[in-house]
């Protein structure tokens, strides 16, 4: 079954729809990902001050969100057992669905 979770996560990657951040803090990857993710519509989402106020890219994944949210957008994150933080992004109306979808393939 993680196997498979993973194939998709990859398959998601290749497609430009999924980033997978690595599990430090770092403000440049993460803005570097959501840019890539939305296509160049999003950029400079969090700065290097948030990134030595957190612990990691959860907690910076976070603080980002609540910025997102505000463009309409939203974080879906994929809970993997790794050391890296599976991401997507979507259209904050679609939060509810996707969070289904992802509770239903990791749950």
């Amino acid at each position: 079954k993680e196997q498979t979770l993973c194939y998709l996560l990859d398959v998601l990657d290749e497609n430009d729809l999924l980033a997978e951040p690595d599990w430090k803090a770092d403000a440049e990857e993460l803005n570097y990902v959501i840019e890539r993710l939305s296509a160049g519509k999003i950029t400079e989402v969090v700065s290097e001050d948030d990134e030595e106020d957190d612990d990691g890219m959860f907690e910076l994944i976070e603080l980002a969100e609540d910025v997102l949210l505000k463009k309409n957008y939203y974080i879906l994150q994929f809970p993997l057992d790794s050391d890296s933080h599976p991401i997507a992004l979507v259209e904050a109306d679609k939060r509810e669905e996707a969070d289904t979808l992802v509770d239903l393939l990791f749950g």
